[in-house]
């Protein structure tokens, strides 16, 4: 193993892929809750805020 000449220490990075998945299962799954009040949000990141003004905005 050789370290990052560009980074102080010479870490370098491992195991972020994984995580790369998690905002789109999230978004998946709050859509899915509020798929039978005819919510669909689309935008991230995810808020409390942003899940409030979509249920508040219908008519």
């Amino acid at each position: 193993e050789t370290p990052a000449p560009s980074i102080p220490g010479g870490f370098k990075g491992a195991g972020e892929a994984g995580t790369t998945g998690a905002p789109a299962a999230i978004l998946n799954a709050v859509n899915d809750a509020l798929d039978p009040r005819g919510v669909v949000l689309s935008d991230q990141p995810i808020t409390s805020e942003r899940v409030w003004r979509a249920l508040h905005a219908r008519p």
